[in-house]
């Protein structure tokens, strides 16, 4: 079976879109997909863990 790039695009713009509707509130400046999983850092995360 080869790669499928065209489902590995739609897959990933569908779950980014879900992701940025439960995160409205949330300001993101990095942003990297490694494997299978999506890591997204958020300013107030960042805020959070540094208090």
């Amino acid at each position: 079976m080869s790669f499928d790039i065209e489902r590995l695009y739609d897959f990933s713009v569908k779950k980014i879109r879900q992701f940025s509707e439960e995160h409205k509130d949330e300001t993101f400046y990095a942003f990297a997909i490694d494997a299978s999983l999506l890591y997204l850092n958020s300013v107030e995360k960042a805020d959070e863990r540094v208090k």
